[in-house]
Formats: C-alpha cells, sequence, structure tokens
C-alpha cells in the first residue's frame, strides 16, 4: 500500500507481539476518508499471505452511524463469531449459541449459565425469564464476565484479532465490557483493533494493562500520493497537468478521487485495461471536483432518477439494509434487483458478505460519507414519510415486542434523527 507501508508494518509487528502473550490494543485514528478502512483490508489480506498467522482468527464489528444501544457493539461481535443472522429467531440464535460454546468445551451448567445473558446482548432480550430478578448492576457484572469466559476460552486455541470500525459510534456499555476483559488478559494472545476518527476519546475503553499504539493516518504526502497515482494509472500513464490538479484538489487522498473518475464509462475519460486503468484524451480535459464532498456529490447526480431514488429510500433505512425492507418501501420495487446491481457498478453500494439462499440479501453504503450526502439531500418532506414507512414495516415484522424492535438493527437505523 503506497504511502501506508509503515503503518502496515507496525501492526504488523504489534500482532507478532500478541502472538507472543502480551495483549495489544492499536488504535487507527484519521478524518474520513483518509484510508482507514484500506489498511485494515490491506492488514487483513496479509494476514491471510504469512504463514506465522495461518491460526489467527478475526472477529469483526462496525458500529453504526446512528449509534449503538446497549452492547450493541459486543452484539456484533458475538454475531460474528456465532454466525448469527438478523433475521434469526430468538430459538436460532440460541441453537448457534449452544454449538459455539460447545466448541470451546464448555460445560453444560457454564453453557445454560452464558447463553441467555448473550441472548440478552443480542437483543432478544430474556426470552426464558432467568434474568427477570436479576438487578441492573448484576447483570452488568454478570455480562462482563461472560465476555470475558468466551474470550479466554477462544484464546486458549489460537490468537484472537478483534477488529472494530468507527468506535466513535460504539455505546458506552460495549467499551466498559472490553475494557474489563482486556484489563483481565494482558497477557494473552489478543489484539483489539479498532478505527475511529481524531475527536473521539478513548478513555472509557483505555485498558491501564494492554499494549496501546496509536497510529494517526494524516494525507499522503505529494511523492506518496504521485506513487499511488503511477500504481493505479502507471508512471506515464496520466497528463502531468491532469496528475498536479488531483494531487493539489484530493486534499492528501487521491484515492478517493479514484473512486469517483474510475467508472466504466469513456465520457468520464478513464477506463479499465485489467488492474489498471487507461486515460482516454478526455480526461486532460476533464473538470475536476474542488473537495471530497464534490467529488461524492457528482458521482450522485450522475445517477439515473430511479436509482437515485432508490438510493436516497436506502439510506433512511440506514448504512446497511436488506432488501426485505427496501423493498416494502419502495414504490417501484419490480426492477428491484436490476438497480441494486447497478448501483453496486456505480460503487454507491456494495453486496455484504454472509447472506444465504433462504434470507433477504444485504447491502451497505461504501462509504458512510456517501451515505451522509446521499440522507442528507433528501428534501425533509420526503425524509419524514420514508422514515413512517420504514418504521411501519419495521413494526409489521417485529409484531408487540418493542424490546427487540428497540435493539434490532434496522431498527435503530430508521430512527435518526430528521433534522439530522
Amino acid at each position: 500500500m503506497v504511502g501506508r507501508d509503515a503503518e502496515l508494518a507496525s501492526m504488523l509487528r504489534r500482532l507478532d507481539a500478541a502472538c507472543a502473550g502480551v495483549t495489544q490494543f492499536v488504535r487507527l485514528t484519521g478524518e474520513a476518508g483518509a484510508g482507514k478502512t484500506r489498511l485494515v483490508n490491506e492488514f487483513l489480506d496479509r494476514l491471510r499471505n504469512v504463514p506465522r498467522f495461518a491460526d489467527v482468527v478475526v472477529r469483526e464489528a462496525a458500529c453504526s452511524s446512528f449509534g449503538e444501544p446497549s452492547y450493541g457493539t459486543l452484539a456484533a461481535i458475538v454475531r460474528c463469531a456465532y454466525e448469527i443472522d438478523g433475521n434469526d429467531t430468538a430459538d436460532d440464535a440460541r441453537q448457534r449459541l449452544a454449538t459455539g460454546l460447545g466448541a470451546l468445551q464448555l460445560t453444560a451448567t457454564d453453557s445454560e449459565r452464558l447463553v441467555p445473558l448473550f441472548l440478552y446482548i443480542l437483543g432478544f432480550g430474556d426470552p426464558g425469564g432467568v434474568l427477570k430478578h436479576v438487578e441492573p448492576e448484576q447483570l452488568r457484572r454478570q455480562i462482563f464476565y461472560a465476555i470475558r469466559t468466551i474470550l479466554e476460552r477462544r484464546l486458549e486455541r489460537a490468537p484472537l484479532i478483534l477488529l472494530i470500525e468507527d468506535l466513535h459510534w460504539a455505546d458506552t456499555a460495549s467499551l466498559e465490557a472490553l475494557r474489563f476483559a482486556m484489563d483481565r488478559l494482558e497477557r494473552n494472545r489478543l489484539m483489539l483493533l479498532t478505527t475511529h476518527r481524531p475527536a473521539f476519546e478513548t478513555d472509557r475503553l483505555n485498558s491501564a494493562k494492554a499494549s496501546l499504539t496509536t497510529l494517526r493516518l494524516s494525507p499522503l504526502s505529494a511523492s506518496d500520493g504521485q506513487g499511488l497515482l503511477s500504481a493505479l494509472f502507471g508512471a506515464d500513464g496520466l497528463p502531468a497537468k491532469l496528475s498536479d490538479q488531483i494531487l493539489e484538489r484530493a486534499g492528501g487522498n487521491p484515492a478517493l478521487y479514484r473512486g469517483d473518475r474510475a467508472q466504466p464509462d469513456r465520457k468520464r475519460g478513464l477506463r479499465r485495461n485489467g488492474t489498471h486503468w487507461e486515460v482516454t484524451p478526455e480526461a486532460a480535459t476533464a473538470d475536476i471536483p474542488l473537495n471530497i464532498q464534490a467529488i461524492m456529490l457528482a458521482r450522485i447526480d450522475r445517477l439515473p432518477p430511479r436509482m437515485r431514488k432508490l438510493a436516497q429510500t436506502a439510506a433512511v433505512i440506514g448504512t446497511r439494509f436488506d432488501t426485505s425492507v427496501l423493498e416494502a418501501v419502495f414504490p417501484e420495487a419490480a426492477e428491484i434487483e436490476t438497480d441494486l446491481d447497478q448501483l453496486c457498478e456505480a460503487e454507491i453500494i456494495e453486496e455484504l458478505a454472509g447472506g444465504t439462499p433462504t434470507s433477504p440479501a444485504s447491502y451497505g453504503f461504501r462509504q458512510t460519507m456517501l451515505h451522509e450526502l446521499v440522507y442528507g439531500n433528501l428534501l425533509l418532506r420526503r425524509r419524514t414519510e420514508l422514515h413512517g414507512l420504514v418504521g411501519e414495516t419495521l413494526e409489521r415484522r417485529y409484531g408487540a415486542d418493542p424490546d427487540r424492535l428497540g435493539r434490532s438493527r434496522l431498527a435503530r437505523l430508521s430512527l435518526r434523527p430528521l433534522h439530522a
């Protein structure tokens, strides 16, 4: 990765230290668009190709821009660990949890004690009624020890990376639980890797015992930016004037410019040739947006009206959404799969992994900033109407179970303040 080699090397050294039994907390911090997610992806790709990291287990969570309910961030990690889908029932989740805890060789007694706690974390409330007499502070302590228990059992078997993206949106309860576990697992093969924006205060998560590394991703230097452009277009691929304009106006992040310009459209002046991009004569005279926001707005404006309307409807549901809700609120749903494919090709959204043939496909906006721009460009009246439709759809789906409705990911996303 051009311009990020030092950060990547530091992350790999921290993982080596974790594998040696010294718990690591690595924070990647940078403004939106600084390349945090790209660096994380490069790091994970590198792990897959390094033999000494072959047994490292990765558990991932991405926090929502609309905020998380209590234990919402932990719930995302648990879902990742035990392959619990957002559409699973409490019984489905109970079965998956029992199977997963059994694989960690917990006793039946321990499993019976822990499963209700994890169902609570996942937003199913207390379906068995075993927690109804537990005081709030006692419940909090039990959840903390439950998280510590499964982490200990997992770490006995293999090194573990807990990856949490967009930590600035995490809930307080999850941060406190993770800090509790980190303070008691300081001599283990554990690495907590987080991404967040610079203004976020991490005091609630900073462990007094884990080794802390903070990597601040500043904008790329001119030379690094030129190196990235050369990697994308070849050393002599861009006219000098166009290259200078990109580096001047991309704010140290020419990759975002690539994300806007590198569309399969000859009128834009770029076309893909294998793993590289070729520049057509039109690119030398094309106009360049002045900033990242203008770049993204231009990408949205180029969408056909129907696709733009679909993207706006999806944005009201949230940064992530599934097709069952989108079809229920979009008035022209007959060709929705084709439209979603085209939005993917336009790099507005992407299909998320983990779907099954029997569950609705899930999608997410490629960038949080892009989602915010799509949402923000909706007229307030239309935004209000869509929020109502989404709310009614969720109410029909979850019925008279307000606890689960309030904790569900889709419900959280749809309840964004209208003035935001």
